[in-house]
């Protein structure tokens, strides 16, 4: 068991696969909780991976589709280094968690499945065969990006800081010469506005495009996310099956019987909340 002391320290563990999109914004957010939290309290693990271009096809594995097992590789051989009974905590909103595919086109492998329940079970799995016993947890794997946001125990701090944080798939998409920036129509930017409009904190200001007001071009692909997210509001609104047949797409679900039901219930609730954002778009 760990003592006080102990639980009150953190190890932040991140991966990098270029010197600026990823690496700066947890570099602020670093110094920003150093100087909350103390120094003392957290140190910082952050890895390089890039893919492996020099291979008989001679470029780069386009997909990544190796980056969620590598994520919890990278979190799990720390924890496991520091102690056996050191837990492993993977935090993320139970919408991506489930990642439940937005359309009938989008179940392929370039869809991440890092905090699925039922990757997560395989991996533990794994590990127990491997003799590893550090223990891993999704503490917000029933709340959507919102109730993150709104049970944050210093809302203050957050609502100033948001927006020094980043979510988008692709922030460098103004050029490397200007400011990194969330693009603001892609699905992380999308939901990450639905959950600061839910708390009432989102500022347009924070991305490059406002989805409520620019008009995107159907033949453009950056509006293939807001296209996909309202067929998905859209196929909800008409279903005739339970949600649980969408949400199985994704993966099966371990656990007990009330679990699953809750996996269900973060879904629909995830849905409302991205539809309450989007109302003023319909």
């Amino acid at each position: 068991l760990l003592t006080e002391q102990e639980f009150n320290k953190i190890a932040l563990v991140s991966i990098y696969k270029n010197g600026r999109d990823t690496s700066v914004p947890q570099n602020k957010l670093l110094n920003l909780l150093e100087k909350k939290y103390s120094k003392n309290r957290i140190e910082q693990f952050s890895f390089f991976a890039q893919t492996y271009k020099n291979n008989i096809l001679k470029e780069a594995e386009k997909t990544e589709r190796s980056r969620s097992f590598l994520f919890l590789c990278h979190g799990i051989a720390l924890a496991h280094s520091l102690g056996p009974g050191i837990p492993l905590y993977v935090p993320e909103n139970g919408f991506i968690s489930l990642n439940v595919p937005l359309t009938d086109t989008r179940i392929c492998s370039l869809s991440t499945r890092t905090n699925h329940p039922y990757f997560l079970s395989l991996f533990k799995e794994l590990l127990s065969k491997l003799d590893i016993h550090n223990e891993i947890f999704n503490p917000y794997e029933f709340s959507t990006k919102g109730e993150m946001i709104i049970n944050s125990k210093d809302l203050n701090f957050l609502n100033r800081n948001a927006n020094k944080s980043m979510s988008c798939a692709h922030p460098t998409k103004g050029g490397w010469g200007t400011k990194l920036k969330h693009c603001g129509y892609c699905i992380p930017c999308i939901i990450r506005r639905a959950a600061m409009y839910k708390a009432d904190l989102d500022n347009k200001k924070n991305y490059r495009h406002d989805i409520l007001s620019d008009t995107i071009s159907p033949k453009l692909k950056s509006g293939q996310d807001i296209r996909a997210l309202l067929m998905m509001i859209n196929r909800q609104k008409n279903r005739t099956l339970p949600s649980i047949f969408e949400v199985l797409t994704s993966g099966p679900l371990p656990g007990i019987a009330e679990n699953k039901k809750k996996y269900v219930e973060v879904y629909e609730k995830s849905i409302k909340e991205i539809k309450f954002f989007l109302e003023q778009y319909e």
